[in-house]
């Protein structure tokens, strides 16, 4: 007599807040702070550069005695101050202005492909989840409606009623059902494992 055999669970489903995870795919996903530091980085940079066009100013002081007798020492004192200001050097901060400009904008420009990145990114992988999830639930009525129609198919064998083929036709439909239900899982598994990648955490 042909039987059914019931696989066990490889994994328990669960709903996913997709609000949540998107907040926080886009405020704390790994590849988003790394471009964001790297903008950070750029605009400092940037800011920096402006300090070429600056006078650069010194001071010292310096204090002293004189004198013969210890008791008698006259205290002199001086303070000197000097500022230097290049009005010209061969376009060097200029050019390396224009540079820090160049690297502010692509690293901005990087930081919005990252966002838009990972919340497509999201979007695509929250769907494979959502489908897997689906299809999951629909492969256990299925599972359950063949494994009903496998019931009946070897009572009515017994009964003669039914050939040997018919039994083997049904089996092959539980079987089918079973196979759907374990790619649904693994499906839930892989894309709840890239949900985690973007967020930096389990879910």
């Amino acid at each position: 007599r042909v039987k059914a055999v019931r696989e066990e669970p490889l994994l328990v489903i669960s709903e996913v807040d997709t609000t949540t995870v998107r907040e926080e795919a886009l405020n704390q996903s790994p590849a988003i702070y790394q471009a964001a530091a790297q903008a950070a980085a750029a605009d400092a940079q940037y800011s920096a550069s402006f300090a070429q066009y600056l006078p650069q100013i010194s001071a010292s002081y310096s204090r002293s005695w004189s004198g013969q007798e210890y008791n008698e020492l006259d205290p002199s004192w001086s303070v000197r101050l000097s500022a230097s200001w290049p009005l010209f050097n061969g376009f060097s901060r200029e050019l390396n202005r224009t540079r820090s400009a160049v690297n502010r904008d692509n690293a901005r420009a990087q930081a919005e492909d990252a966002r838009r990145q990972v919340n497509a990114q999201l979007t695509q992988h929250l769907a494979s989840l959502t489908s897997a999830q689906t299809r999951h639930e629909i492969a256990l009525v299925s599972r359950e409606a063949s494994e009903e129609d496998l019931r009946v198919q070897q009572e009515r064998y017994r009964l003669g009623a039914a050939t040997i083929v018919e039994v083997l036709a049904s089996q092959v439909n539980l079987d089918q059902a079973e196979v759907d239900i374990v790619q649904a899982r693994l499906d839930y598994l892989v894309a709840k494992a890239q949900i985690e990648a973007l967020i930096g955490r389990e879910l």
